[in-house]
């Protein structure tokens, strides 16, 4: 994030930088943080969830190389926190 700027803002420029998607602002609404191991390095990393309606097509753009659709069953290719986040918040049924 950026000086100043709050985790909804900082989500709102990373989905316009990173997948060419721009949030609805006023659908934004917090969900939750998850603490859990760090991608690949030492550490623990805290993503902050949200839900919220987007316009646009998502594309790979920035430092993103490609973008796919994953369901829970394939959560093996999830970050490790991301697939803590499913454990604790998401239901498997």
């Amino acid at each position: 994030m950026a000086p100043g700027e709050t985790p909804a803002s900082a989500l709102a420029r990373e989905l316009v930088e990173e997948l060419g998607i721009r949030l609805e602002t006023d659908s934004i609404r917090y969900l939750y943080t998850v603490v859990g191991p760090a991608y690949s390095q030492p550490g623990e990393v805290e993503p902050v969830c949200f839900a919220g309606s987007w316009a646009g097509e998502p594309q790979a753009c920035a430092e993103i190389s490609a973008i796919a659709w994953l369901t829970l069953g394939e959560a093996e290719k999830f970050a490790p926190a991301v697939q803590q986040l499913c454990t604790e918040h998401l239901h498997h049924g």
